[in-house]
């Protein structure tokens, strides 16, 4: 019926279309709780890594030779460098 309409493969294409479909609904899905999950995961990062930052603090000498002021001042080398590297960049372009 469809070859003498002139649309050969329609009923065909349309079935497969439906098949795609509900299989990008299922992936998109997975991809929203997947996307939830980290989320999740990121929050709980954040909330360890103040707890931790807060333990260093309360070791923290003000002499210059703890591991806080050793990472404090690697963080500052690290932005400066950093910064630096961007300054250079938008001075070229």
């Amino acid at each position: 019926m469809e070859a003498e309409k002139g649309i050969s493969g329609y009923s065909n294409t349309q079935e497969e279309l439906e098949r795609v479909s509900a299989i990008k609904s299922e992936l998109d899905e997975k991809k929203g709780r997947t996307l939830d999950d980290m989320s999740e995961m990121v929050t709980l990062l954040k909330r360890h890594l103040v707890k931790f930052t807060l333990v260093l603090l309360s070791y923290h000498c003000k002499t210059g030779k703890c591991l806080l002021c050793s990472i404090l001042r690697w963080k500052e080398d690290m932005f400066k460098a950093i910064f630096h590297r961007k300054t250079i960049f938008l001075c070229i372009n």
